[in-house]
Parts: structure tokens; C-alpha cells; sequence
């Protein structure tokens, strides 16, 4: 069997790792594994609670993933930066969140990145947050049935911001033409099996 692991890393602590393992001979989905990152409070000198990414529990976790679903062969990477206007702590804390888990990840393989307007423009993915989930929701059902109840909310972007990022590696990085997606993001009509899906914690 020709077998492809494919993960997507969405970054910062309410980011997520997905796995997406297939079987290029048969075009199709074995499994789809899902991670976020395991968080830690911590107090400002102000006195305020903050959460981080416990990078050792978090690297458990990726070992598990790779454990279960095989050692990635590619790693698709958001490449992000800062916001317009974002406060420097903010800015600080999201740029230590994002090192952690970059670091993390290229520990397994080393990394492809990508910026979020190319992959989401490619993929036809929305700008607005809720309309990118329900996008993924409607996308997930289509292609990965088992995942939809890993992502039921709005708060769930995350993972379903890695799972795209995984499609897009698996698609465009890796030049499978894996009947997924298509030019402009249109959809093919060709039967995609999936058969399980978990969320490891």
C-alpha cells in the first residue's frame, strides 16, 4: 500500500496539528487525527492569568499522533505575523505560542509553509470566521465524514483551519491529485473514503 501522512499545523495556543494518513493507490482516507496544543497558566507581574503552550505535553501528544497515524512526510505550516494594531504582550505571546509549536513540529519533519491568504484562496475558504467554519463543516462532510464532530464550533477554526492546510499539502505541495479539490476551490464528484477519526488529549 502507498501510504502519504500529511499534517496541518495551525499555530498559537488555540491553533491545532491534524494528521491526515491516505492511501494513494486507492485514494483514500485511512484516518484524520487531530491535536491542540496542551496549555498551561501562568500570572503576569500585573497579577494576571495567562495562558501557553506546555511545550513537553504538547510534544506527548504530536508523539501519539505520529504513533497512531505514522511519522509525517510533510509538515504544511501556516505561516503567520502579527495583526495590525495587536498589543505588544498579545504580539508576544502569540509569536512564543507559534516558535513553540513550529519548533515542536519540525522535530518530526521539516516544515512546508504557507501563508493563510494562499492556502485559503486556493481552497476557496472565506474570511469570515463563522462562514470558514460552516465552510469546513460542509467541506468535512463531504470528505472526511468522521471529523465533523471534531468540529462543531466556532471555536473549532482551528482545527479546521490544519485540516485545510493539510488538504492543501496533500493537493498542491505534494502534487496528489487526490480528488479533493480542484481549481478555484470547486468540488469533485469522486467518492473520497474515510474511515476514523479521533481527537487525542
Amino acid at each position: 500500500m502507498n501510504q502519504l501522512v500529511v499534517w496541518g499545523v495551525d499555530p498559537g495556543i488555540t491553533g491545532a496539528v491534524v494528521s491526515v494518513r491516505v492511501d494513494l493507490d486507492n485514494r483514500e482516507v485511512l484516518g484524520v487525527g487531530f491535536v491542540s496544543p496542551a496549555l498551561e497558566k501562568y500570572t503576569l507581574l500585573s497579577g494576571k492569568k495567562r495562558s501557553r503552550i506546555n511545550a513537553h505535553e504538547t510534544y506527548n501528544l504530536l508523539v501519539s499522533l505520529a504513533t497512531i497515524y505514522g511519522k509525517p512526510d510533510i509538515i504544511e505550516f501556516e505561516e503567520v505575523s502579527a495583526m495590525p494594531k495587536q498589543g505588544v504582550s498579545s504580539t508576544f505571546s502569540f509569536g512564543r505560542s507559534t516558535g513553540n509549536i513550529e519548533a515542536l513540529a519540525s522535530l518530526f519533519c521539516s516544515l512546508s509553509r504557507v501563508r493563510p491568504n494562499v492556502w485559503k484562496r486556493t481552497l476557496g475558504v472565506p474570511a469570515d470566521k463563522n462562514a470558514a467554519i460552516r465552510w469546513a463543516r460542509a467541506w468535512a462532510k463531504e470528505y472526511f465524514p468522521n471529523a465533523l464532530e471534531y468540529l462543531r464550533k466556532c471555536s473549532h477554526d482551528g482545527r479546521a483551519d490544519a485540516l485545510g492546510l493539510a488538504v492543501y499539502g496533500l493537493c498542491f505541495t505534494c502534487g496528489h491529485d487526490f480528488g479533493i479539490v480542484v481549481d478555484e476551490g470547486e468540488r469533485t464528484t469522486e467518492d473520497i473514503h474515510c474511515r476514523d477519526a479521533h481527537q487525542l488529549s
